[in-house]
């Protein structure tokens, strides 16, 4: 991603410092129709100044949400409905396309579940984890390890149907927002320790 970020800069006549080219791989992900939006307003603003564009330029006009997106991401994992709430209306306050927040999830929760899967079948070795879940540092897994452990197998799989749902009523034009908080609370719900979970 970050090879894109730089050879799409690098073909729009501007040079990008590594703090800055950073930031925007967070920013825009894989969206390189974005990513094209988003250059084009750095170019504008850096001018004629010399040197690369910095970080701080990029912090200033471009939104980074995917972080948020992440947030967001955690906080169903762990089951809190009110933070996860409270995200999803601080990313669409901040005018964050629903669909690339769903695109974010997806890609965190398909992660945490291959790694789970994997565990599961008692897969011990990190960088075969690493080539199944397509984690680029298998430095990584010992991490996603960790923020498994606690979490069934039957609650990753059944979020990554929640979400592809979620997917296919936005693209039918429901209401995000209240389609979004929704689905939050289903997904969170599924991540409530049992204990805290009726029986049967």
């Amino acid at each position: 991603m970050l090879t894109q970020v730089q050879a799409t800069a690098r073909d729009q006549g501007l040079q990008l410092s590594s703090k800055a080219a950073d930031l925007l791989v967070e920013a825009v992900g894989n969206q390189t129709r974005q990513l094209m939006i988003e250059l084009e307003k750095l170019a504008l603003y850096w001018g004629d100044r010399p040197g690369p564009i910095n970080a701080e330029a990029v912090s200033q006009l471009v939104t980074i949400s995917t972080q948020n997106s992440l947030q967001l991401a955690a906080a169903l994992r762990q089951g809190n409905t009110d933070e996860a709430l409270g995200l999803v209306a601080d990313l669409l306050n901040r005018n964050e396309p629903p669909l690339r927040i769903i695109s974010t999830l997806v890609g965190q929760f398909r992660t945490w579940l291959w790694v789970k899967v994997m565990i599961t079948s008692g897969e011990r070795d990190n960088q075969a984890i690493a080539k199944a879940a397509e984690i680029g540092n298998p430095k990584r897994v010992y991490f996603l390890q960790k923020e498994v452990a606690p979490l069934r197998l039957e609650a990753l799989q059944a979020t990554l149907g929640h979400l592809l749902s979620l997917e296919a009523d936005l693209k039918r034009g429901r209401d995000p927002t209240a389609t979004l908080q929704t689905k939050v609370i289903e997904i969170s719900q599924g991540f409530r320790p049992t204990t805290a979970r009726r029986p049967g």
